[in-house]
Formats: C-alpha cells, sequence, structure tokens
C-alpha cells in the first residue's frame, strides 16, 4: 500500500517533472502534511526501500518492469523537489542497496542512466540551490534543523516501531531523554 500510495503520488509528480523539462517544482498534495517539498521529498526517500524489495521479490516480468521504471521516476521525483535533504538521503538510501547489491555493475548503469536523464532535466536553479549545502554553516536555519533532527532521532531512538510521526515533537510526544513542549 506504501508503494501504491506514495509511489503514485511520486509517478504523478515525476511525470509532470519530465514533461514540464525540469521546469515542475514538486511538492506534494495541498493540505497534507506532503504538501513541503521536504517532506515529500522524505516520503519518497524512505519509499525507495520498499520498490526495491519488491523489485527484488516480484516473478511477474511486466511487474518488475513497472516497479523499475517506478523506482527510476520516484528518483526523478526526489530530485524534482529541489530538497537538499531529499538530495542527501537519496545519496544514502542508493547508496546502502548499491553496496548490499549482488549486480554492482547493472546497478551502476542505471544509476549513471538514471543520472544522464537527470542532468539534462534538472534546471541551472536547482544546481544553485544544491551548491548551499557546502555554506550550511552561514545557514541560520541550520543549527535549528540539526536540533531537529537531534530530537527525532531520539525520538526514533526511544520509539523504534512506531517513531513519533513528522509532527511528533508539535503535538506533544515527548520523550523520557529530552523535554518537548507543545508549540
Amino acid at each position: 500500500m506504501i508503494v501504491l500510495s506514495i509511489g503514485f503520488l511520486g509517478f504523478v509528480e515525476g511525470l509532470k517533472f519530465i514533461a514540464s523539462g525540469g521546469g515542475h517544482h514538486i511538492k506534494g498534495p495541498s493540505g497534507n502534511i506532503l504538501s513541503d517539498n521536504n517532506h515529500m521529498a522524505l516520503a519518497l526517500c524512505m519509499t525507495m526501500p520498499f520498490i526495491i524489495y519488491l523489485i527484488q521479490e516480484t516473478e511477474e516480468k511486466f511487474l518488475k518492469i513497472g516497479l523499475r521504471v517506478l523506482a527510476a521516476i520516484c528518483v526523478l521525483a526526489i530530485l524534482g523537489t529541489f530538497s537538499r535533504g531529499g538530495l542527501i538521503g537519496l545519496i544514502i538510501v542508493l547508496g546502502y542497496f548499491w553496496l548490499k547489491s549482488q549486480h554492482k555493475i547493472k546497478s551502476i548503469v542505471v544509476i549513471i542512466l538514471v543520472g544522464m536523464i537527470s542532468y539534462n532535466y534538472l534546471p541551472e536553479s536547482w544546481y544553485h540551490r544544491m551548491d548551499t549545502i557546502d555554506t550550511a554553516m552561514q545557514d541560520s536555519s541550520f543549527v535549528t534543523r540539526v536540533n531537529s533532527w537531534k530530537i527525532h532521532t531520539l525520538m526514533a531512538l526511544d520509539r523504534p516501531l512506531v517513531g513519533g510521526g513528522f509532527k511528533g515533537p508539535q503535538m506533544g510526544v515527548c520523550l523520557a531523554t529530552i523535554s518537548c513542549e507543545y508549540r
């Protein structure tokens, strides 16, 4: 269900991104937690392992091809969110699966192919945005994000099965190791 729901959003948005020649800025559905580009990129990065798992477990040839196409378009959709965190997450997810892969050469060919397609579709503004990763220490929001990552990491460690959700701290999901307030 996760692949069908989030994967479908990624597929549709990825196709819009391709059809617009890279001009479509991907966000999730309005009025939803995924309407933020960073949350949409995160959801797609979280869906990638499920897609890869289904590719490995599926025997049906056409379904396997469809899942591979879905994975490639979801990668483009993650890049199309213009989310720096999404790019880092994508690199980590794909890097992990590449390291665990038994078909490293084939995987590299696919990554290079998707990379070449991405290079042709990503606008110059995307590259300018990603260049700001290097100057993160001068970004005023960086410290806030690092604190948020710490809180969410502690929340995931404290509640490993369900975590706290996207807005756990705001909803009052408190941990024994940290204090949190309603915002």
